[in-house]
């Protein structure tokens, strides 16, 4: 949480984060199952629910994963991508 914010910024601070992460393949090599990668990750997204956390829009690259995780207040983001 931000300490010492202005009162009137209330309503544009929120309580759980949300965070932009990016996901790099190793020596940044091409993806090159696109199908299989997604059906991979699409399994790891909906075991985030088990730790309380939300997956939101994502998109595949050539050699990385971009995407939005919202965690609820006890979300460790280092804990939740070492699973």
């Amino acid at each position: 949480m931000i300490k010492n914010r202005p009162r009137r910024f209330d309503l544009f601070y929120i309580r759980e984060p949300v965070f932009y992460i990016t996901f790099c393949t190793l020596n940044r090599t091409a993806i090159r199952e696109l199908i299989a990668a997604h059906g991979a990750f699409s399994r790891y997204s909906q075991r985030a629910s088990q730790h309380n956390v939300a997956v939101g829009r994502y998109v595949f690259m050539p050699d990385h994963l971009h995407l939005f995780v919202k965690g609820d207040a006890n979300f460790m983001l280092s804990r939740w991508m070492a699973d």
